[in-house]
């Protein structure tokens, strides 16, 4: 017996309205319809609302962590690269400077000649300066630390008469006294995060570990046969140590 289509809709109705006054949690449906005579269910429940949020926070979470130790990673390797740098354009600097060390028996040279070393820093005369110095010449040049400031100062001047070679760098270098300085024929550089430098002298032709090496250098006129230097670099930001040591054969001895 075939039952009409109006017929079928009353009864899914009647059924679906029985239903729902019998559900305990009538709430958790948002709306019901008929539809040729199948009930339809839309929307979310409170349940699957919660578990949604918490699988989204705990997302949130991860990504967030995993951001955070990518920053981090990523400033001790970029702290690590920059000490890095500094400590090899010291080095290299410091050797080709060496090696254009002003020699004292040439002729000519003797007054200007020039070489005072001390734990924490030296001055000499060179003919090798950074580029940006202008023309060739000789230069005084000294390397300085600064414990109190953690940096390593640089300063270089050209030398036109012997009484050039009497100028020393002050003390303490600010901000303030640069433009005084460069007005005297001071070039300064400044390199910062240092913890320790320690320069370390050999007179003699054998082999021996640097720690063991004089600090002080009490022979003016004369540069030393060989320099070690240390270098502990210290990031402010991560507390990153980085130490870097080497050794340096002075040709004129």
């Amino acid at each position: 017996m075939m039952i009409s289509s109006n017929l079928q809709l009353n009864l899914a109705a009647q059924v679906n309205k029985a239903w729902r006054r019998n559900d305990p949690h009538p709430g958790q449906y948002l709306r019901t319809e008929a539809r040729g005579g199948i009930s339809v269910q839309e929307g979310f429940t409170l349940l699957e609302l919660l578990i949604s949020i918490t699988l989204m926070s705990i997302i949130i979470v991860i990504l967030s962590l995993a951001l955070r130790t990518g920053i981090g990673a990523y400033t001790r390797a970029k702290g690590g690269n920059e000490q890095l740098v500094a400590a090899t354009a010291i080095e290299g600097l410091l050797s080709m400077q060496l090696r254009a060390i002003v020699d004292g028996s040439q002729p000519g040279l003797k007054d200007f000649s020039l070489f005072e070393g001390s734990e924490d820093g030296l001055t000499m005369v060179t003919t090798h300066v950074p580029i940006g110095a202008g023309a060739g010449g000789i230069f005084l040049v000294t390397y300085r630390f600064d414990p109190d400031k953690g940096q390593l100062i640089y300063g270089q001047r050209i030398i036109t008469t012997k009484d050039d070679l009497k100028a020393r760098l002050p003390e303490d270098i600010t901000e303030e006294s640069r433009p005084a300085l460069i007005e005297e024929g001071w070039d300064i550089s400044i390199i910062p995060w240092l913890k320790s430098v320690t320069f370390s002298y050999e007179d003699q032709a054998r082999d021996t570990e640097p720690d063991t090496w004089p600090r002080q250098w009490e022979r003016h006129g004369k540069p030393p046969r060989a320099i070690a230097l240390t270098l502990i670099f210290e990031n402010g930001d991560s507390g990153r140590i980085m130490t870097s040591r080497h050794i340096f054969h002075v040709s004129v001895s």
